[in-house]
């Protein structure tokens, strides 16, 4: 009889044929062992805690795609800090005996980083420099300054002989006649 890969928790092994004989039942026991409630695992997973509730009933297959329960199966083993890559094996030899378990490759989550990296700050900085020298270098510019200057000039005497005028004394034309 062969037995079944050893899935670690807490430093020790168990292999799979002592206690459990599925994976849905390695789930549910270790959930129990650890005293958590399938509630508190389906909110710390943001995982449907009726999915979970199926997942341990080994009862999920058909009802979502094969994509979704190897990958609530893996966060779920992470969590109950399961050896997920051995969890998701046997569970594909559990339900999938044509397709070998070595083609499936489980990759670890991609840590959304926030901010670019420097580098790309610094090349978008440098490109956005270039831009705008090559918009100043490049743009056709008017010179007006002598258009400016004549048309300041005439402005200038128009408000002098209007305050000129101002100023001039006042005389009654009612007085002339």
């Amino acid at each position: 009889m062969t037995s079944a890969p050893a899935l670690k928790r807490h430093d020790s092994y168990v292999s799979a044929d002592e206690k459990f004989h599925s994976v849905g039942k390695i789930l549910k026991q270790t959930r129990l062992e650890q005293k958590k409630s399938l509630q508190e695992v389906a909110e710390r997973l943001r995982i449907s805690q009726e999915y979970l509730g199926y997942l341990e009933e080994s009862t999920l297959e058909g009802i979502v795609e094969r994509v979704y329960i190897l990958g609530f199966l893996r966060a779920y083993a992470e969590f109950l800090e399961l050896n997920a890559k051995d969890l998701v094996n046997l569970y594909l030899r559990e339900f999938s005996p044509q397709i070998s378990s070595e083609a499936f490759i489980i990759s670890s989550p991609v840590l959304d980083e926030g901010m670019p990296k420097k580098w790309v700050l610094l090349i978008a900085a440098v490109c956005f420099v270039v831009a705008a020298l090559g918009w100043l270098c490049w743009t056709p510019r008017q010179d007006n300054s002598l258009q400016d200057a004549q048309a300041d000039t005439l402005r200038l005497r128009q408000l002098e002989e209007l305050t000129n005028a101002q100023n001039a004394p006042y005389t009654n034309p009612s007085k002339d006649l």
